[in-house]
């Protein structure tokens, strides 16, 4: 492979990784305040602060977006993706940040298009690979060398690494993301030493995080890599394969849904853990919002838009803000109601199915089960996360060009 050539893909890789998470961000807030999902972020450090930023992003990749008519091919479930995005921008309390958050997301499709017409799937797997080395031990030295801004402060989480992240969980998601994608893309890894080293980096981040449910779908997620590479050939891509994957992402989504509503009894809170009490209010609270528009929802974001305007009593329960319902399911399901959530599920399963005749079985079976446990205590489709998570299921579903 000549290296030479990917040097400007490892650039652009980086810089699209840190745009597409919230790396970096608490160099422009003070001390690396937690962020409460991406339109808070934006609303807490000016629009002003977001837009010029995102303007050149867009302009550097439109131009390569635009330079051939075959870029333009994206496939149904990218449209969808567009068109959910969009959606955004009609259901959003605050209309300018749902533009904004529309532009965003639209333009890491168009980021995915630029690799796959510039470079191969070896070459995606080494960008990446080489950006996410590049984020990660920025994080490690952040919080050996800087940790004013390194290591979480608050009395909850103090001493835990949250990185060149606003909080641990972000940078605990951010790992176990990176050491997916290196696992879906390159199963055989004891011919990758870079590739160990990377695992090995994410994996310390990932531990001195502390965030519990990053570290079960890091459980999960070598669970399902052992289990697919001893009994099973991982460049499958059968029907069948195709369909007990989507079969598994819809369960699965279904299950984190249920979880909320197993937990809504009082009478199983002395049973439930304090680090997932809070959340357990949280739901409770979420499935009231729900109740108020089952159809088509309440909109985005209106945890976050509920507190700021003082009509949640949610601060006086918990002692501070609420700025999502820390579910994946009962997010979509309060912002975009019963239809929302179906919608959801049928976008993810097409994906899912895209994915498997693009890296086999086995790839996609580790990457999705990581998103979908995330799911379960984080609202991963509305937080600052997710774009990213979105970007690297683009570039492995562009990796192989039909398998």
């Amino acid at each position: 492979m000549r290296y030479y050539r990917i040097v400007p893909g490892i650039a652009l890789a980086i810089l699209l990784i840190v745009l597409t998470t919230n790396a970096f961000i608490g160099l422009i807030k003070d001390g690396g305040a937690r962020a409460q999902g991406l339109h808070n972020a934006i609303l807490y450090t000016g629009v002003l602060n977001i837009i010029p930023v995102i303007a050149v992003f867009l302009l550097i990749v439109s131009a390569s977006f635009f330079a051939r008519e075959e870029v333009l091919r994206l496939g149904v479930y990218y449209k969808i993706m567009i068109v959910w995005a969009a959606c955004t921008c009609f259901w959003a309390p605050e209309k300018n940040i749902a533009i904004i958050s529309f532009s965003y997301i639209l333009a890491i499709p168009a980021a995915s298009a630029l690799f796959v017409k510039y470079f191969d799937g070896d070459e995606i797997y080494e960008c990446f690979k080489f950006a996410v080395i590049f984020v990660g031990t920025m994080s490690f030295f952040w919080a050996l060398f800087i940790p004013d801004y390194g290591i979480a402060a608050d009395s909850e989480h103090d001493g835990l690494w949250q990185g060149v992240f606003t909080h641990k969980n972000s940078l605990g998601m951010y790992s176990v993301i990176a050491i997916a994608m290196i696992l879906a893309l390159k199963p055989a890894l004891y011919k990758d030493i870079y590739g160990i080293g990377a695992i090995g980096l994410h994996f310390i981040l990932l531990i001195k995080s502390g965030s519990s449910t990053s570290m079960l779908a890091a459980a999960l997620m070598c669970f399902t890599y052992i289990f697919t590479n001893i009994f099973s050939n991982v460049r499958d891509s059968s029907v069948v394969h195709q369909r007990l994957v989507s079969g598994f992402v819809v369960v699965l989504t279904i299950i984190t849904l249920l979880i909320t509503l197993v937990y809504l009894d009082p009478s199983y809170y002395p049973l439930v853990p304090d680090s997932i009490l809070s959340r357990v209010y949280i739901w409770s609270y979420g499935w009231g919002l729900f109740s108020e528009s089952t159809i088509g929802g309440l909109g985005v974001n209106q945890y976050a838009y509920l507190n700021e305007r003082g009509f949640s009593d949610m601060e006086a329960i918990l002692g501070y803000s609420v700025g999502s319902s820390h579910n994946a399911s009962l997010e979509t399901l309060v912002s975009y109601g019963v239809v929302g959530l179906v919608f959801y599920i049928v976008m993810m399963a097409g994906l899912s199915k895209l994915m498997v005749y693009r890296i086999g079985f086995g790839g996609a079976i580790v990457f999705l089960s990581v998103f979908m446990v995330l799911g379960v205590t984080e609202s991963v489709n509305f937080g600052y996360n997710f774009p990213f998570f979105i970007l690297t299921m683009l570039s492995l579903l562009n990796s192989r060009k039909g398998g």
